[in-house]
């Protein structure tokens, strides 16, 4: 096994890892933001701070999927 070899499967063990950290985060966040949608939803009062917590649970769901779908594609 020669050096480039070598480098090339830590590169493509490092990129692996990369994604799968960006993808479990992506899915913790996914919980989280339903967790945090549905404590709160009803919670708050009035109609503007329920949509106002639906989209923020949007956010948190929907920023680390986008990053985590980047971090793929770049990786092939």
């Amino acid at each position: 096994m020669s050096s480039s070899d070598s480098s090339s499967s830590i590169l493509s063990w490092a990129g692996w890892a990369v994604r799968s950290l960006c993808w479990t985060l992506s899915i913790l966040c996914s919980v989280g933001a339903g967790i945090f949608v549905t404590t709160h939803f009803y919670a708050v009062r009035g109609g503007q701070q329920q949509i106002a917590v639906a989209v923020l649970g949007l956010v948190i769901a929907l920023v680390p999927y986008t990053i985590a779908r980047a971090v793929s594609e770049l990786g092939g």
